[in-house]
């Protein structure tokens, strides 16, 4: 019985950190991920009436950029829909010539869109934000979903 509960230690100390060693992979700051991010930004260029993409996060399987577009802003969300899928397939292509498989690897990639919308009482920078297109890897599709304030 005793060796029964050590061998469940054990494995509970086994699972815990690799459940920790895991988590910390996954957040680690990565320059090859900027890199490749970057890589696709200039890829992509600048789009109609947009004012510039910014990586927000590029780290190991995990991407976040932000489409900012000159005011007003586009006339109807399918064309946000349209630069916000872009952009996200320009990383997943960069992914793919490097070697990864997003879709096994777990990326998550997310790319916002929004416009600059003024200044608040404060002075402070407005904006209006469209929503994003999501990359999601159990299916191996880009997802848009509206922005619900």
């Amino acid at each position: 019985m005793a060796e029964l509960r050590i061998g469940c230690l054990a494995m509970a100390v086994l699972v815990v950190g690799t459940l920790i060693y895991v988590g910390i992979e996954s957040n680690r700051e990565d320059p090859a991920a900027e890199a490749l991010a970057n890589r696709a930004v200039i890829r992509i260029g600048n789009g109609i009436g947009w004012d510039h993409i910014e990586v927000k996060e590029a780290k190991y399987h995990s991407y976040t950029l932000k489409l900012v577009y000159r005011a007003p802003g586009p006339d109807n969300i399918f064309t946000v829909i349209e630069d916000t899928r872009k952009i996200a397939r320009a990383i997943l292509g960069e992914l793919v010539a490097s070697g990864h498989n997003p879709s096994s690897d777990g990326t998550f990639l997310w790319v916002w869109a929004q416009v600059q919308a003024g200044r608040g009482e404060t002075g402070a920078q407005l904006v209006r934000i469209y929503g994003h297109t999501e990359y999601n890897f159990d299916n191996d599709q880009l997802e848009f979903k509206p922005w619900k304030p």
